[in-house]
């Protein structure tokens, strides 16, 4: 009997698709040059002074897409964060899912212990949110000041939708063309680790 057990133990499991659909946001990263300009734009976009974390953004190895683990500080609550999108200027889908996380810290030390850590990303952000839109005004460790765009789609929303929406906001804001960022916060850190 225990030689039954042992091989149905030792068999590959099959892998099944998760049916859970990853939301959907259209997003658009820009370098910023003056701080203070863009921050009274967003003020007057969006009525409101934002809200401001500092955290830490740390990436580890997976097969595909993205994973990172977002630990706020000082109260080490945070959010592990799986997500696919392309490395393309100007506004983009990015598919996502979030877990709120408690104890992030803790999390962090077993993550590190199962999984290749690829970088952390250090930076102090201030979030304002207008219906569908988040907008982030990151200072990053490292490499300057950004901020981000993010239009979230519902299920009947087209990409076409949220592109126009994230193109009007860019008109707003004064956002050119050429301040568009195509790469991740990471990227830009391990390029300039690589130049030093």
């Amino acid at each position: 009997m225990f030689s039954q057990w042992n091989s149905v133990l030792l068999q590959t499991p099959n892998i099944i698709p998760s049916k859970r659909k990853m939301d959907r946001n259209v997003v658009v990263k820009a370098r910023v040059d003056d701080y203070e300009k863009i921050e009274e734009l967003i003020f007057h976009f969006t009525d409101s002074l934002g809200s401001v974390a500092v955290q830490e953004d740390v990436y580890f190895n997976v097969t595909q897409g993205r994973m990172k683990l977002r630990i706020t500080y000082p109260n080490r609550n945070g959010q592990l964060i799986y997500y696919r999108r392309p490395n393309t200027a100007g506004p983009k889908i990015s598919e996502s899912r979030v877990t709120e996380v408690e104890d992030a810290v803790s999390l962090k030390n077993l993550l590190c212990l199962a999984l290749d850590q690829l970088g952390a990303v250090q930076k102090r952000r201030r979030v304002y949110v207008k219906d569908k839109l988040r907008i982030n005004l990151d200072e990053v460790e490292g490499v300057g000041c950004f901020v981000e765009l993010a239009v979230a789609l519902a299920d009947m929303d087209t990409e076409k939708c949220g592109i126009e929406h994230v193109k009007r906001v860019m008109k707003a804001l004064q956002i050119h063309k050429s301040s568009l960022v195509p790469f991740a916060y990471l990227d830009l850190i391990m390029e300039n680790n690589n130049d030093i």
